[in-house]
């Protein structure tokens, strides 16, 4: 799947809520978001090079980060968030992401998302949220 059909699966899981979106509905978006594009870069970087260079890389490592962001500046208390920002920033205390995805995957779940949706290296009966596509193969 490339990274553009993963962006577009996540804004069907998850439209863009409006004005009248709550905090979750909000975070929802913006966290599968950021799955959907950790997923495209993993694919994009693990595919075998045909030559070239991947201009979307830097796309996705923009969504990936401002999308997490979101997410901490939803989900913390104002007095946390500059800590958080930083333990969940590759420039900061997550150096090699580690954290990163775990934290979204669990926001995902946690708000009736299956990660296994957004991204094929996760499990669907993995997680406590309904996965669409079992429900799609019914």
């Amino acid at each position: 799947m490339t990274p553009i059909d993963l962006l577009n699966r996540a804004h069907e899981i998850a439209p863009t809520p409006g004005e009248d979106g709550t905090r979750d509905d909000w975070m929802r978006h913006y966290a599968a978001q950021a799955m959907a594009a950790f997923a495209g870069f993993y694919n994009v970087t693990h595919e075998p090079r045909t030559g070239g260079d991947r201009p979307e890389i830097g796309y996705l490592a923009l969504i990936s980060s401002t999308s997490v962001a979101a997410v901490l500046g939803l989900h913390m208390e104002p007095r946390d968030l500059p800590r958080q920002l930083w333990q969940h920033d590759h420039d900061g205390g997550a150096v090699n992401g580690e954290g990163i995805e775990e934290y979204i995957v669990d926001v995902l779940d946690r708000l009736g998302i299956n990660p296994a949706d957004l991204d094929e290296r996760y499990t669907a009966g993995d997680f406590t949220s309904p996965s669409r596509a079992a429900v799609a193969t019914r």
